[in-house]
């Protein structure tokens, strides 16, 4: 009677518990507190780990479904959870996410469902995941086994590095070797410098080259002798090719890394071969090197192929300014016209004021490449006192050459600049003086303003109309009255369209109607 009583009492307080709680939350609401479109009830890792487990498992069926659109709607509800618990500062969400997933990575879930869990398992994974991961390593579903391997290589455990090292010793399909390599590669994982070296000697193309790349990813300098070593096996002119640049590469890493004394030397190695080898190889001198390898970089100056030539500038803007300046101005002096160019280019980049002379030499030079090559230097590096060589070249150079001078003198800023063209008017001819006065409104000189309205009243008709052409553009309300005076004294038809815009374009920035009017 008395058990009966208990086990009456028991279910009765069961019932009001039940009562109380309320109904299990559903799917939906579930989702919803995963996702963070609601709040999160307190739970513990337990109780997390559940909840995680009991939602995967109720998509799992759509996740392995045949209904697309159903496996689809799954795909982007779990995703969503992954992303979610993922995020910063909520690792007990995102190893209980990780959990869930991993629980279910066994060779007999449905493959859709299983390759869909591995990719999110790249996002959440972490050493919790490893062993299930490994195990997957050696699944017979090619698929299911490369998707393992990615996985692992994204994976930050050290744990993951243990697992893909010892398969890779264990491997003996090629391909699979070469795939392993790869991922020890891209982890960076120096622990696996001895097995990656044993691989970059090898017969085998593909795995040589796997182990010579993976080797260059991780960048460490004691890896150079087997990735040199790589490069003197017989093979296809490819797999040569490829472990070069793979030898390349890591004299790249080992240089950023500090380590300029051995970068060079590997440089050096390829400073005569030919194509993207010498590129690569010039440009590396300019970072590991100094200006001991000027000389060098200067030949590479004078190749046939573009490509090398233009990886020479680039080397030279690696090195240190001073003395790239002092070797170019000095190798400027005697070189042929080809080179001058391309020292007159990187001396324009590079340089300062005082190796203005040198192209102010350059600029009568008997090639009109470098006259052109010196005038835009001229136009980058000179000031004020570039203006009258630039004005001189102008009264005798026609073409690209006339170009280059006109916008040359545009770029040099300043009014020591507009005052030396002012002064050039005095004893120029009208053609140069209508060029003047282009100039002066291309640099929006205002100043000049007094000049012009001379200049508006010259007995030659082309240099009065570029100068009220010009006061159109410059002049303010002071200048109306002139300008006014010039419109009724002109003494043609042109002249008079020409002081009239003038007129209208200088009142149109006059905002007082009786100030406007009353010239």
């Amino acid at each position: 009677m008395k058990l009966c009583r208990a086990v009456g009492l028991t279910l009765v307080f069961a019932a009001c518990h039940l009562c109380l709680a309320g109904e299990p939350p559903t799917l939906d609401e579930e989702v919803a507190e995963l996702t963070g479109k609601a709040p999160m009830s307190r739970r513990t890792k337990d109780n997390l780990r559940a909840t995680h487990s009991t939602v995967l498992g109720m998509l799992m069926p759509k996740l392995a479904g045949d209904d697309l659109n159903a496996r689809e709607q799954a795909q982007e509800t779990w995703k969503a959870i992954c992303w979610h618990a993922a995020r910063p500062g909520a690792d007990a969400e995102r190893t209980a996410n990780a959990q869930a997933m991993v629980s279910r990575l066994k060779p007999d879930t449905p493959r859709p469902a299983l390759l869909f869990l591995l990719r999110q398992i790249e996002t959440a994974g972490r050493e919790e995941s490893v062993h299930a991961l490994a195990t997957l390593l050696e699944a017979d579903d090619a698929l299911v086994r490369e998707r393992a391997r990615i996985t692992l290589q994204r994976n930050s455990s050290s744990d993951a590095a243990d697992v893909l090292r010892r398969a890779l010793r264990k491997a003996t399909d090629p391909a699979w070797k070469v795939a392993l390599a790869s991922a020890l590669g891209a982890r960076g994982d120096k622990g696996a410098l001895r097995d990656l070296m044993a691989l970059a000697t090898s017969r085998d193309e593909a795995i040589r080259l796997a182990g010579a790349e993976a080797l260059a990813s991780i960048g460490d300098g004691a890896a150079e002798q087997a990735i040199a070593r790589a490069t003197t096996i017989d093979g296809s002119d490819r797999t040569w090719h490829a472990t070069c640049r793979a030898y390349l590469w890591l004299a790249d890493q080992i240089c950023a890394q500090g380590e300029k004394r051995q970068a060079l030397g590997m440089y050096r190695k390829f400073l005569k071969a030919s194509g993207h080898l010498r590129c690569a190889a010039v440009i590396g001198l300019g970072r590991a090197g100094g200006a001991d390898e000027i000389p060098a970089i200067f030949e590479a100056l004078e190749d046939r192929d573009p490509e090398v030539r233009g990886a020479a500038r680039a080397a030279l803007e690696l090195l240190p300014v001073e003395a790239v300046r002092q070797a170019v101005a000095q190798r400027a002096r005697t070189a042929e016209p080809a080179m001058l160019v391309q020292l007159l280019a990187i001396l324009s980049a590079r340089g300062g004021a005082a190796e203005l002379p040198t192209f102010v030499g350059a600029a009568s030079h008997p090639s009109e490449d470098v006259r052109v090559a010196a005038i835009e230097g001229m136009g980058r590096l000179g000031g004020a006192d570039a203006v009258p060589v630039l004005l001189a070249a102008l009264t005798k150079a026609s073409g690209r050459e006339r170009e280059a001078v006109r916008s040359a003198i545009g770029s040099i800023q300043g009014e020591g600049a507009t005052r030396a063209i002012v002064a050039a008017m005095a004893d120029a001819d009208p053609g140069l003086r209508v060029e003047l006065i282009q100039l002066l409104a291309d640099r929006r000189a205002t100043r000049a303003t007094p000049t012009l309205l001379n200049l508006a009243a010259d007995k030659d008709a082309k240099v009065r109309d570029a100068a009220l052409k010009a006061l159109g553009v410059l002049a303010d309300a002071t200048a109306l009255p002139t300008l006014v005076k010039r419109l009724v004294a002109a003494g043609d038809e042109a002249g008079r369209k020409a002081a009239e815009k003038a007129v209208v374009a200088v009142c149109n920035r006059i905002e007082d109607e009786t100030e406007r009017a009353q010239p």
